[in-house]
Order: C-alpha cells, then structure tokens, then sequence
C-alpha cells in the first residue's frame, strides 16, 4: 500500500508539507489565505495527472521503439452543468497533450491511446472506494520539577544583621542539668580533700 504524510508547516497558515518515501513538497493556499509559497492541493492534483501521462507516454514510445518526441502535457479544470442532473454542477478535467517529433499520423493516434492507461487518470476516473479514520491524540502534559517549599524559622542563609529571633517554634530549651556527682571532693570540706594527684592541673 502507498503511503503520503502530510503535516503542517509550523507559523505558515494553509501550509502544509507531504512525505512519501525520502521526498517531501509543499502545498499552499493562494494569498489572502496562506502565503502562496508554493501550488495548492488541487494544482498538485492537475500536475500529478499531467506528469502520470507524460510518464506513459514516454514508457509507451520506448516500448514500441518510436522516435522519442518531446512531450508536453496541459492540464485544465473547472466546473460544468452536469449532463445527467439539472441543477448541479461537475469538474471538468482538458488533457492537452503536445508532441513535438518526427512521428505520423498513426504514432500519434496510439501514443493518444496509450495516455488513457496512465494510473492517476484511471484512479481519477474510475470507481472509487474511499475509507475515512480520525484519531485523536492529547498533547503530552509537560514534566516540571517539583518547587521546593520555602525554608522560614532559621537563620543559616542569612546573616547577623538580617536574623531575628524565632520565637513560639516548639519546646523551650533549657540548658542541660548536671547529674549528681558523688564521690569527690566537692562535698567533703577542707580539711578531709585529700590531694588530686595525676590528673593534670590542681583543684
């Protein structure tokens, strides 16, 4: 199966570019609309068509070893009252094909022949089987870094002049309470101390 991606020109309003295989061409809208940088959809349309009869053509003037002329075709469209139904209107698709060579009269008539098996001409012109499939994708939520809460009641960024006190932050803190100290000298009076030796300066 063939396959074409088409996928916007980004900032280009009606601007879009098509893929298939390692080739890609853009498509316009005319200006008042888009940018006219380059042929709409439908004249992409007439040139695949023109291009798909040239191509046959040349493949059908190989095959038959005539001389190869140089081949120039002209695509028109518009749009004609339909025949079958009042009231509505038709396109109209003009093949112009110029041939300029050294081929008669019968050459000519086949090679004419031979344009009719061109591929775009017979998907344009014969039945037709179209399926349609829409899918939508949500856009990726972007990943951000969580904020860090910000950091009040201490003073370790900033400085001397800037830190005030924190007060009501959690228990009062008192100083540490000596444990008892039993068997020294502190409760003996003068005359039981006995000297403190080897234990670096005097009590």
């Amino acid at each position: 199966m063939k396959q074409v991606i088409t996928e916007k020109v980004v900032g280009q309003p009606y601007c879009y570019t098509s893929t298939a295989r390692q080739h890609t061409w853009t498509a316009d809208a005319p200006l008042g609309k888009g940018g006219d940088t380059a042929p709409t959809p439908v004249e992409h349309l007439l040139g695949a068509l023109g291009q798909c009869i040239a191509m046959t053509i040349e493949a059908g003037v190989i095959a038959r070893k005539y001389p190869m002329p140089v081949i120039r075709v002209t695509i028109l469209q518009d749009e004609i009252d339909d025949p079958d139904e009042a009231g509505k209107k038709v396109p109209l698709f003009v093949k112009n094909i110029e041939l300029v060579g050294d081929l008669d009269d019968k050459q000519v008539a086949r090679l004419k022949e031979v344009a009719n098996a061109c591929t775009v001409f017979k998907m344009m012109a014969g039945k037709k089987v179209f399926q349609s499939n829409i899918v939508l994708t949500k856009p990726a939520v972007p990943v951000t870094a969580p904020q860090a809460a910000p950091v009040t009641g201490t003073a370790a960024s900033v400085t001397a002049s800037q830190a005030t006190p924190v007060t009501g932050t959690g228990a009062p803190v008192t100083a540490p309470q000596a444990a008892p100290v039993t068997g020294t000298a502190a409760s003996v009076t003068a005359s039981q101390a006995t000297p403190v030796t080897g234990t670096g300066a005097p009590v």
